[in-house]
């Protein structure tokens, strides 16, 4: 298994190639291509823990990048002054940041924690808006507390722009 060091440092020499136009779209399409070309080298518990394999195929066509919270710069230089120092850190902190960049968050109150952000999903099964905590993982949709009978993916820009949201 090749070390996280190195790992780290291979992962930002991509980026540092690929990344010409420097738009936080462009970061994550060239960050998703090097996970999609990287998974045999992550230890098969951290790809299925972290779910390495939805965000190295996942559409981001479809998602709000432009809206969300992703501080591509902040997360290259974090990468490069702080590196994870195992593989399953390193897949924690990819999943980190694909999740940041793919999910709009909104200044709502949780009503579980009182956080005062949570994220936008939709139900896999209906374009249905549920709203997250990322604190203490509080639930909701428009009509209360989610009941969690679906499987949730990140909110598409087109149904956020249909619920009025951007």
């Amino acid at each position: 298994m090749i070390r996280a060091h190195r790992l780290t440092k291979d992962l930002l020499d991509f980026l540092a190639l690929k990344m010409r136009a420097k738009t936080s779209r462009e970061f994550l399409q060239a960050l998703q291509a090097w996970v999609g070309k990287n998974l045999g080298v992550f230890p098969d518990e951290s790809v299925s823990a972290f779910r390495l394999e939805y965000y190295a195929k996942i559409s981001l066509s479809e998602l709000p990048i432009e809206q969300t919270n992703l501080r591509f710069e902040e997360e290259l230089e974090r990468l490069g002054t702080a590196p994870p120092s195992t593989a399953d850190s390193l897949a924690m902190r990819i999943r980190d940041i694909l999740w940041s960049g793919v999910t709009l968050t909104l200044p709502m109150v949780c009503d579980q924690c009182h956080a005062d952000w949570l994220r936008v999903l939709q139900e896999i099964c209906s374009e249905r808006l549920v709203y997250v905590c990322d604190r203490c993982g509080w639930a909701e949709n428009g009509d209360g507390r989610w009941s969690g009978q679906s499987e949730l993916m990140p909110a598409h820009t087109q149904v956020l722009r249909a619920q009025g949201l951007i």
